[in-house]
């Protein structure tokens, strides 16, 4: 049985048939918020602005581990990403943006990289993007850097990483598609208008501070959010 799991933002988390639509389980969360949830064979995570996080049970709904880090906060709709056996947090408190890695059955932190994005992975990678820097770390080899790619307007995000393509949505409203290993720029294409010159652009976040939706890819297609509401699809011809 498929199973979608959503929150309505007033602190309750909820199971629902993908078929039916029919309520599986409601939860109370530690406090509202928008975040998307993530959910794999160890439960639902879900992660709050002001870096906590909690995990619930897929089949009912209970509460298997909360976690709380007051010293740090984090953007709106703070999304949590799983990579390399541990739940990573965006943080941005007092301007000291990055992103902190903790582990997943204790909590405590055991990485924090300087980034002002959720990072994304791939197999031996993450990919963390500060100031418009998109670095390629390799897990396996002390997080040493591979590859780099530069946002003309210092404020990039990796939306994706599949296919062997690295998905980046770039400051100036360009949708930028590199290869995994090399970082060689594939394709690109723009998905708002290049904002003005004086225009403040901030990496994942709409003008509110809001954490914006990525990307996803189903039946061998991309699908990308662009401007005026519109969703795109990409695929073979």
């Amino acid at each position: 049985m498929s199973v979608v799991y959503a929150q309505n933002g007033w602190g309750r988390a909820f199971a629902l048939r993908a078929d039916t639509g029919a309520r599986l389980w409601e939860a109370p969360l530690v406090e509202n918020g928008f975040a998307p949830f993530l959910v794999d064979e160890e439960g639902v995570w879900i992660g709050f602005d002001n870096l906590a996080y909690q995990r619930l049970d897929r089949a009912t709904g209970k509460e298997l581990r909360r976690y709380d880090r007051p010293d740090m906060s984090g953007a709106g709709g703070n999304p949590t990403a799983l990579g390399d056996g541990a739940l990573w947090l965006r943080n941005s408190f007092a301007d000291d943006s990055n992103v902190v890695a903790c582990d997943r059955r204790t909590g405590a932190v055991v990485r924090r990289l300087p980034a002002d994005a959720t990072p994304a992975f791939g197999t031996g990678r993450v990919y963390v993007a500060n100031r418009g820097v998109v670095r390629a770390l390799d897990t396996t080899a002390g997080y040493a850097t591979r590859w780099t790619y530069t946002s003309p307007r210092q404020a990039a995000t990796v939306r994706l990483v599949a296919g062997g393509h690295v998905y980046v949505a770039d400051g100036s409203g360009e949708l930028v598609v590199l290869e995994e290993q090399t970082g060689k720029r594939v394709w690109s294409y723009r998905l708002s208008a290049e904002p003005h010159p004086m225009e403040n652009v901030v990496a994942e976040s709409d003008w509110r501070g809001w954490t914006v939706p990525g990307l996803g890819t189903a039946q061998g297609r991309v699908f990308a959010p662009a401007q005026d509401g519109f969703l795109i699809a990409f695929g073979n011809a």
